[in-house]
């Protein structure tokens, strides 16, 4: 596969995410946690959003019944399609977070990611730009090349 197709395999990727961005919700925002991304487990406790780390990826205060409150890094939103595989460390590792039942995320929660697909989007596609370019100067050169031979002969 060339650049060129590479590129433009990412685009279409980027393009698909877009379709179904990850929520992120602010700091301060209450969700509930998922130990061992077990989402139907029956386990899951209250948390409270502490840093946003990345698209759906938080880092939460989780409030154990009758214990202390900890600090749980790198949590991706039970979405997140590497929870997917059920043997994931990081799933088991990190758990999963979602919003507590019957609460939707607002519109806004979804742009952080929406901002950063648009980001690499756009880079992504002035990459193709500049190879599109070079190779379009490359092939004038050997065209150039091939004309001065025969007018040489």
């Amino acid at each position: 596969m060339s650049s060129v197709e590479q590129i433009e395999a990412a685009i279409a990727e980027i393009e698909k995410e877009e379709q179904s961005p990850l929520p992120t919700p602010p700091v301060g925002t209450p969700v509930v946690f998922y130990p061992g991304a077990r989402i139907e487990s029956g386990a899951e406790v209250a948390a409270i959003v502490t840093q946003v780390q990345g698209p759906g990826k938080l880092t939460l205060a989780v409030f154990r019944p009758m214990g202390m409150v900890q600090g749980q890094k790198q949590c991706l939103h039970a979405s997140h399609p590497l929870h997917e595989k059920l043997d994931k460390a990081v799933s088991r590792n990190n758990g999963a977070w979602d919003y507590p039942q019957g609460i939707r995320p607002a519109k806004l929660h979804y742009q952080v990611h929406l901002d950063e697909l648009a980001k690499r989007k756009r880079s992504a596609e002035a990459h193709l730009e500049d190879l599109k370019a070079i190779k379009s100067r490359e092939e004038s050169s050997k065209a150039g090349t091939k004309t001065k031979q025969g007018s040489a002969a």
